[in-house]
């Protein structure tokens, strides 16, 4: 008579596996041999029957099925078969209230994510500690002991939760997910409650004349827990109601983002203002939060009328030159004549103003060690004068130096990763290509950066170009054997 029986997938809870390991259990009569395999793969070898032995279920969570196959000594077969959910991945909870959070931006609960690819969530709690005070809340209020709380949803859940119980401090949530088959994942998230609004002060005085005009508006703000995030300006000029868009007067209010927070400014060239015409500062900050202070405003008087504008050497001004035969910029309102000199010259004589003027940068400084300043003079048809100034680094020098492929110029290299070890002199930036292949794009110079060889055994060439703040370039090459290929023999 052929066996007879039963058997089972054996695992700590009968309906799921979370350990890659079971027990298979055999209730089976007048076997003497027996093998087993996972859906999808092939027998093991026959062993003697036992009622127990420990298997490996198939290395995906889902249902896995387990055949079992029993022999008696005759020859006669068995065939049984049993199912088991296998699930040994945690679910994955996310805390999504974080961050810098006020009235203004708060939903009126505490949210978080969850996911479970295989038993799918069961359940969902969370902690919610206050730190200032080292409390717990409970559901009903803040205590010193912690309190699990259930929360609704599971993909996506929240805890509903007033703002009227949060003061400025910082809070921590916790989120335990559960799915059915008892996998447990955590995470956790800290948010500032912040109740304060910023504070932004103009520091400017009220009358500014050509010569005093400091050349932006600016101020200073403050902030606490969150810091200030913006500061915007507004500029109005009162004789006519417009305000001032960065480029143009216009009709209708304008908002401009100053630079800095704690320390702010909006730079406004002096010729953007009208003479003896008073002006009105606006300013509001932002916070992190989202919390906006009380506007302060400051009015000012421009008084004089000397003609206004700026000058450069050269055009967009730049900060270098490969050459000392330049081109003089002026963008100057008002002027009828002209005059320049270089520093520690006098001044040559006045001549018609012009958009443009060739000059030439004296010799007598060296090359790199410090900026050539010219100073101008813009005259009007009254004879008041306006005094500027600007400089700019003349070098026709390139950069000097070497580098090696590897740490102490090796010959060879067994792997296509390297490292590029470069001494230079005079550069800000680089950049390099392999063999006779694509230069990269430039980038900030460094004085040993990783580098990937072309995979191509034997001698490689490594090809870097440096670069100065004038734009002089510098070539540079080395080589190093590649060979990736162990030896072999016996």
């Amino acid at each position: 008579m052929r066996p007879a029986g039963s058997f089972f997938i054996i695992s700590s809870t009968t309906t799921y596996a979370t350990d890659p390991t079971v027990t298979l259990r055999s209730f089976v009569s007048g076997a003497v041999d027996m093998r087993f395999k996972n859906d999808g793969e092939e027998f093991s070898e026959w062993e003697l029957f036992k009622e127990t032995r420990d298997w490996d279920l198939r290395a995906e969570d889902g249902e896995r099925r387990v055949d079992a196959e029993y022999r008696d000594i005759a020859g006669n077969n068995l065939l049984l078969t049993d199912t088991i959910f296998r699930d040994i991945t945690p679910p994955t909870c996310d805390v999504i209230t974080e961050g810098l959070l006020s009235a203004s931006s708060w939903t009126g609960a505490l949210h978080g994510i969850g996911a479970d690819a295989a038993s799918e969530i069961g359940t969902v709690q969370i902690t919610f500690y206050r730190d200032s005070d080292n409390l717990w809340f409970n559901g009903a209020g803040w205590t010193s002991d912690k309190s699990n709380l259930n929360v609704s949803g599971s993909d996506s859940w929240s805890y509903p939760f007033s703002a009227s119980q949060l003061v400025t401090a910082n809070y921590t949530i916790n989120c335990i997910i559960t799915d059915n088959a008892g996998n447990v994942a955590n995470d956790e998230a800290v948010f500032v409650w912040d109740t304060s609004p910023p504070t932004c002060e103009i520091v400017m005085t009220n009358s500014y004349n050509i010569n005093t005009w400091p050349g932006a508006i600016s101020g200073t703000t403050t902030d606490i827990p969150s810091g200030t995030s913006t500061v915007f300006i507004t500029l109005q000029r009162d004789s006519d109601s417009l305000y001032w868009h960065d480029t143009v007067w216009a009709i209708d209010p304008f908002p401009l983002l100053a630079n800095g927070t704690a320390e702010w400014g909006f730079p406004v060239n002096i010729g953007v203002f009208a003479v003896d015409a008073t002006y009105t500062v606006t300013c509001v900050a932002t916070d992190f939060a989202g919390l906006t202070s009380p506007v302060e405003s400051l009015a000012f008087i421009v008084d004089g009328a000397a003609p206004q504008g700026q000058f450069t050497i050269g055009a967009g001004d730049p900060t270098h030159t490969t050459t000392k035969d330049v081109i003089l910029q002026s963008n100057v309102d008002g002027a009828v004549e002209m005059r320049f000199a270089n520093e520690g010259e006098l001044f040559a004589d006045w001549e018609p103003y012009s958009v443009t003027r060739n000059w030439t940068l004296p010799e007598d400084i060296a090359r790199t060690s410090s900026p050539r300043t010219v100073q101008a003079e813009f005259k009007d048809s009254a004879t008041n004068t306006l005094s500027l100034a600007d400089s700019i680094i003349f070098d026709d020098e390139p950069p000097t130096g070497s580098f090696t492929v590897g740490v102490g110029d090796p010959e060879g290299s067994n792997s296509r990763n390297v490292v590029i070890v470069v001494d230079t002199v005079g550069a800000i930036e680089m950049r390099g290509g392999n063999d006779n292949g694509q230069i990269s794009e430039w980038f900030p110079l460094q004085a040993s950066f990783a580098w990937e060889l072309a995979d191509i055994q034997g001698e490689r060439t490594v090809n870097l170009e440096v670069r100065d703040a004038a734009g002089n370039t510098h070539q540079m090459l080395d080589t190093i054997i590649l060979d990736t290929i162990a030896p072999a023999g016996s």
